[in-house]
């Protein structure tokens, strides 16, 4: 058995009427529901106490759902507006991350003396499932920025350590770049694939 790439699905009949809901419906009232919480303005990194709509630590990866969302959207049907949302996201994130190539709204903006300390605090899921969306846009879009940042992200030296063991939705992410790629040199750019 091959597998199937989404490029080559053509939508009909009931799929094709749950793809147009998608976009049409999902989307739109899911970036309405995550600007209304914040979620979106978060990415601007700053929040400090007193603010409302305090960062939590799982936006990142909402927010990666929802650029994956768009990804395989825009690929069967263009959109130029939901691509302007999403590399402004895109241009945050790039704009936002330390040095080393780490980023989280959470740890970047509420506790980042706290990286690494707590694994159930979903530091990983979120890069794990934002990787998985940076493969999905450039597939849909050929635009690599977002992948790139997260190739980066991945490099910082608390993933993948001994007191952080990668979790499901770290490892998914970097087996979509593999796939992407054909070769570990991305999905595993330090060597910390386990």
């Amino acid at each position: 058995m091959k597998a199937v790439t989404y490029d080559k699905v053509k939508l009909g009949g009931f799929w094709k009427n749950r793809f147009d809901i998608n976009k049409n419906v999902t989307i739109p009232a899911v970036y309405e529901r995550f600007s209304e919480t914040g979620r979106f303005a978060a990415f601007n990194c700053d929040w400090h106490e007193g603010m409302e709509h305090k960062p939590h630590f799982f936006w990142d990866s909402d927010i990666a759902k929802w650029i994956e969302a768009v990804a395989y959207t825009v690929r069967q049907c263009p959109d130029e507006e939901l691509e302007t949302i999403v590399d402004g996201v895109v241009d945050l994130i790039e704009k936002h991350r330390d040095p080393c190539g780490y980023f989280n709204i959470y740890f970047t903006v509420c506790e980042p003396e706290n990286r690494f300390t707590n694994r159930l605090l979903h530091e990983l899921y979120c890069a794990g499932h934002m990787t998985e969306a940076a493969v999905a846009y450039y597939e849909a879009t050929g635009k690599d920025k977002l992948l790139k940042v997260y190739r980066a992200s991945l490099c910082h030296r608390g993933f993948g350590s001994v007191h952080h063991p990668r979790p499901r939705g770290d490892r998914a992410g970097a087996c979509q770049a593999q796939r992407l790629h054909g070769r570990r040199a991305l999905s595993a750019p330090c060597g910390i694939l386990r």
